[in-house]
């Protein structure tokens, strides 16, 4: 080993399985990390997706009560309004 040569065999190979292991370490957190980051970004995209298409939902629901209400009350009212015009029509004349 041409990179240490002053040291001596007994410190080069602890030197060498330390060095290792801290490199294997490393590149197991890092593949940890990146895969937890994508997981965390995964499920928040979802949780997000859920929330719209819930709200989303109430509001076509709120929405489809008040054309429902509407049509409702405005079928009596013109009614009511036209039989009205017409009875004070008559008086007018």
């Amino acid at each position: 080993m041409k990179v240490f040569p002053q040291l001596r065999l007994a410190l080069k190979l602890p030197l060498i399985l330390v060095l290792s292991a801290a490199l294997a370490s490393g590149g197991v957190g890092l593949a940890s990390y990146m895969i937890a980051s994508d997981t965390v970004i995964s499920l928040t995209q979802d949780r997000l997706v859920s929330a719209a298409d819930e709200r989303a939902a109430e509001l076509r629901t709120y929405l489809q009560t008040i054309e429902d209400d509407l049509l409702a009350h405005s079928g009596e009212s013109a009614a009511v309004a036209i039989r009205d015009f017409g009875i004070n029509w008559g008086q007018i004349k």
